[in-house]
Formats: C-alpha cells, sequence, structure tokens
C-alpha cells in the first residue's frame, strides 16, 4: 500500500476501485504490521490505500470534478462475525476451517 502510494505520487485519482483480496489461507499468517492477513489485506489495506491517496481523490474533485471509490466485495460478510475480543483471531482454536473459502477469518474480514 504504502509503495503504490508513494509511486501514485501527487496525480490526482478520479476512481479508485478497491478489489484487492485474499482467501483461504489455510495456515493463520500476519501482514508486516502484524494484523490477521484476511483482515488486514481485505478490509484494513483498503482503508489504508484510500486514507494514502485522499489527497489524490481530493485533487480530481477540485474544480468541479467528481471522484469516487468503489469498494468491491463478496457474500462473505452474510457468514461473518467481529470477534472484537480477539480480532486477529490468536486465541487457541480461533482460526479454523481455513481451507475453504468462506473460512471465518476471510467473512470476518468482509464485515
Amino acid at each position: 500500500v504504502n509503495s503504490f502510494a508513494k509511486r501514485w505520487g501527487y496525480r490526482p485519482c478520479d476512481v479508485l476501485m478497491l478489489n484487492a483480496g485474499v482467501m483461504a489461507i489455510p495456515q493463520r499468517a500476519t501482514t508486516e504490521d502484524g494484523f490477521e492477513r484476511h483482515l488486514g489485506v481485505n478490509h484494513l489495506g483498503h482503508f489504508a490505500l484510500t486514507a494514502r491517496l485522499w489527497p489524490a481523490l481530493k485533487k480530481a474533485a477540485a474544480g468541479g470534478g467528481a471522484a469516487r471509490v468503489v469498494v468491491v466485495s463478496s457474500d462473505g460478510h452474510k457468514k461473518g462475525t467481529i470477534r472484537f475480543d480477539d480480532i486477529n483471531l490468536e486465541k487457541p482454536g480461533a482460526y479454523k476451517d481455513c481451507s475453504t473459502p468462506f473460512c471465518s477469518a476471510y467473512t470476518q474480514s468482509k464485515l
């Protein structure tokens, strides 16, 4: 996210489409920032990229222009539950069934 935002620089951005995602990671893994990987990539990464490119979006919208942020998701949210007491799924048994597409880590990341 950071390297992309740096490469983008100060150019205006009129459309930002957030479509990156991971699913079915069999073993629990974390991002370089320490977040459970599904949550870090599918949810927090989108937020971070939008925040980093916010000045570029504002620049595109200045002077009567328009800018849009489009977030693409899945219906995984329908099965999701947020574990506020263990958001990174670190407790024993929290990270399970992740060899299947709609594991608990993935569905949580879609909320």
